[in-house]
């Protein structure tokens, strides 16, 4: 039989059992709700419904050789299965805060035989026995370092992240048992399907939400130091003054702009004026922050959510020195903490993350010649369907799956909606928290000041779109959402084949705005996508293309390539809400302003620091350039922001063969080349005489 374990916080909360009963710690109304399962929106809503027989159907299915049976989603005489009770226990609890598991356990099976009142009660002494039973099996593995250190006989397998485990119910001698390695062991359930995060907005990797304690314990056994110990071993401190000559001088060695992503000297530890350690450097000279998440009750709001949510909780460093090669492992991982909804995020090393992003544009390229057939496919796909096959690894071989030709239908639909308004494809938990002032989409709600407070809001892609979101005026479809990092989206849907269908969706939806337009999950559009594009892409790459696609477009529609000493417009952003406008000052007015406030504020004393600090006002304006004139549009189209996709969107060298990094290197050389202003000199001495004035004062 298998079972669904839910736990919180690392400690069991509930045992689900196939037979509808739930055994619990606590008699509460969770439990309550788990067993009113035909109370639920996804099982009274056709549509809702559909969504989970066949994401259920499809998890079953891929998950049938380890759960060692099998579960029918479909009604039975008007009935909810027990394979539908399950998986929507499951589903429900699979969240940021709590973590569900479904478990193939023979023992538990055997343990509830002899007494069937076990399976009536919510006793907490059967209840301990049972977590007992559970925790023998999913913790069943037992790592070595080296294949020979496993007994005799037992087959040695490697895990995901490259460890080498048995399983000890091979070994049958019992001198071998009692001479099992007792490494490190790994709980081994079937979790949740990983739905791929199509958007990653920075160089982190994002993993599921995770205990703290189980967290501490993964990565101390990876050897990684947590950030208190150390600080321990870092000798040398700096000041953040210290800190930016440092990114100041690579800056300009390396022809950077200034930030804080130009790695320094490794192994720092930066401090503030009160000699607090505010940042450190990874073995690789990342920075750091080591700003841990405040949970205190004056950062909490009225609806209970975290006003600032940024920070870290249990920050944990690697201290050895990158190793980029394929046998890395986790060495090419810098640091992993956990953010506030305790999901685990880690840092790639530079070089890992420089190659990782030139393989991606590598294979963009690729699909780029593969996008004429996959619109064709799509709309094939979508008027006739028929089943298609796709690969998934199970066990660790390739092994082919049948997806039907109702669900083809489906992600045909979807994935020609994500190619024609480059809209993210969707998870099942998406959340963001937003300011609550009933604007563009959002929500409205007041604090007794009669100020918006922060909210968290559900944030949706393409397949887990609702009726809602289509709205149709004079014949136009568009879609109005909100988006992940809580981005209002506005996108009109321009394909004739997908508007007419959600048109028809949205008027067969009727009243029922929360009804969801597709019943492909995001997981099928991408198996889908794969089996038309190939196995080496995902959705994801889609998006990609979109955004390089964009940038091209736009530079070529721009005819002078920025000069940022001569008279060429700028754009700027209003901070409030970062509006992009264009504004009456020239990039070469903008530089005479800011070097002359350098001079009058004795930044600037000679030739040298001039030149010096002209040159990193030009590595800046240049970046800006790209950002404000390229990256802008492309965000646009994606719905992120104009770094991001300049930083993970675009393939830079879109900008070689534009010109723009030609030009703006020679900028570089006529700058460093060219004579400082004639009368720097007696503008400097006045500044100075001026500064030593007002200190006298």
């Amino acid at each position: 039989m298998a079972v669904v374990t839910i736990y919180s916080q690392g400690n069991l909360q509930y045992v689900v059992l196939p037979s509808r009963e739930v055994l619990s710690k606590y008699p509460d109304d969770v439990a309550l709700s788990i067993r009113k399962a035909e109370q639920s929106s996804f099982w009274r809503d056709k549509r809702m419904k559909q969504v989970i027989q066949l994401e259920g159907t499809e998890f079953f299915e891929h998950h049938a050789d380890k759960l060692d049976t099998s579960f029918s989603m479909e009604d039975s005489n008007g009935k909810m299965s027990a394979g539908f009770f399950l998986y929507l226990a499951y589903r429900r609890f699979q969240n940021q805060k709590v973590q569900a598991h479904f478990i193939n356990d023979d023992e538990v099976d055997n343990l509830l035989k002899p007494d069937d009142t076990v399976k009536k009660s919510d006793n907490l002494a059967k209840l301990l026995t049972l977590e007992t039973a559970i925790e023998y099996l999913v913790k069943a593995r037992e790592y070595v370092e080296d294949k020979g250190d496993a007994p005799e006989g037992v087959e040695v397998q490697t895990g995901a992240r490259g460890g080498l485990f048995y399983d000890p119910d091979q070994v049958k001698d019992k001198e071998q048992r009692d001479e099992m390695p007792s490494g490190t062991r790994e709980i081994d359930v079937v979790q949740a399907p990983a739905l791929e995060d199509d958007d990653d907005d920075d160089d982190e990797l994002v993993e599921a939400a995770i205990g703290g304690a189980d967290f501490i314990k993964k990565m101390e056994g990876k050897g990684f130091f947590a950030i208190d110990e150390y600080l321990g071993f870092l000798d040398k401190e700096i000041t953040i003054a210290e800190k930016r000559e440092l990114i100041s001088n690579e800056a300009i060695k390396n022809r950077f702009p200034a930030t804080e992503l130009v790695p320094i000297t490794p192994n720092l530890k930066i401090v503030n004026d009160e000699g607090v350690v505010v940042q450190i450097t990874t073995t690789d000279g990342q920075l750091v922050a080591i700003q841990k998440i405040d949970f205190s009750p004056g950062n909490i709001d009225e609806a209970g959510k975290l006003i600032k949510g940024t920070g870290k909780a249990n920050l944990f460093i690697n201290p050895e020195v990158p190793n980029d090669g394929p046998d890395s492992k986790d060495n090419y991982i810098q640091y992993s903490y956990q953010d506030k909804d305790g999901k685990q995020k880690s840092g790639y090393s530079i070089k890992y993350a420089a190659s990782s992003d030139a393989a991606k544009f590598i294979k963009v390229k690729k699909l780029a010649k593969k996008i004429s057939a996959i619109k064709k496919a799509c709309k094939a796909d979508f008027n006739n369907p028929s089943v298609r096959s796709y690969e998934v690894v199970a066990k660790g071989k390739v092994v082919k799956r049948n997806m039907r030709a109702s669900t083809v239908k489906e992600a045909a639909l979807a994935l020609a909606l994500v190619n024609d308004t480059a809209r993210r494809i969707g998870g099942v938990s998406g959340r963001s928290v937003v300011l609550a002032d009933g604007k563009e989409g959002r929500p409205k709600k007041l604090n007794t000041e009669g100020k918006p407070i922060r909210v968290s809001v559900p944030t949706y892609g393409v397949t887990t779109l609702e009726a809602r979101h289509i709205k149709v005026r004079g014949g136009q479809v568009s879609l109005e959402f909100i988006g992940k990092s809580g981005k209002t989206n506005y996108v009109k849907v321009t394909d004739k084949m997908v508007a007419k269908e959600l048109a028809a969706r949205k008027k067969d939806a009727g009243k029922k705005g929360n009804t969801p337009i597709f019943t492909a999950t995001a997981s099928t559009v991408n198996n889908y996508f794969k089996s038309v594009a190939g196995k080496e892409f995902s959705v994801k790459n889609f998006r990609t293309y979109q955004g390089t696609t964009t940038a091209v477009k736009t530079l070529e529609g721009i005819k002078d390539i920025p000069s940022h000493f001569g008279d060429y417009p700028m754009i700027r952003y209003k901070t409030k809400d970062k509006v992009p406008i264009e504004v009456q000052s020239t990039w070469g007015a903008e530089f005479n302003t800011y070097m002359n406030t350098q001079i009058n504020n004795g930044s600037i004393d000679d030739d040298d620091t001039y030149k010096r600090i002209g040159l990193l006002w030009l590595l800046k304006s240049q970046y800006e350039s790209k950002r404000d004139f390229v990256g802008r549009p492309v965000s646009e189209n994606l719905s992120n922001e104009p770094m991001v996709a300049l930083a993970k969107y675009i393939n830079p060298e879109v900008f070689d063969q534009a010109g723009w990094n030609d030009s703006f290197h020679l900028e570089q050389e006529e700058f460093l080349a060219g004579n400082v202003p004639k009368d720097l000199a007696d503008n400097i001495k006045a500044a100075q005489a001026k500064i030593a004035a007002r200190k006298k004062k």
